[in-house]
């Protein structure tokens, strides 16, 4: 599930409209609208964890693919044990372009090669 769709359904599970919302974490409804139709891919962190904490979430919960099969599904990550590197490394991650995650993916393809 993507991070919009995540988005509106949290939303309309608290019974906010797209204005509500907005005000809530300091955005336009326009932005909210962007954000839940996927027309905004790279959503700044603060907006994020603006977002996730009007919605109840945690930042992960919005960020983290949960339509996965059963047996691939592993635990959950426990953002708020990870160091500031590794969380600071996983928002680059979010951000990053088609382009660049085939490139990453690349490079750890590599990594995994040489073990």
């Amino acid at each position: 599930m993507d991070i919009g769709k995540k988005i509106k359904d949290a939303r309309l599970a608290k019974g906010l409209t797209q204005e509500e919302l907005g005000n809530i974490v300091g955005l336009q409804k326009s932005a909210i609208a962007k954000y839940e139709n996927g027309r905004v891919v790279n959503i700044k962190r603060s907006t994020l964890q603006k977002l996730a904490q009007a919605l109840g979430l945690r930042g992960s919960d919005l960020i983290m693919e949960t339509d996965q099969p059963e047996a691939k599904k592993e635990q959950p990550i426990d953002f708020d044990g990870l160091s500031e590197k590794k969380k600071a490394f996983i928002y680059k991650f979010i951000q990053m372009s088609e382009e660049e995650l085939e490139r990453v993916e690349k490079i750890l393809s590599l990594v995994e090669n040489t073990k």
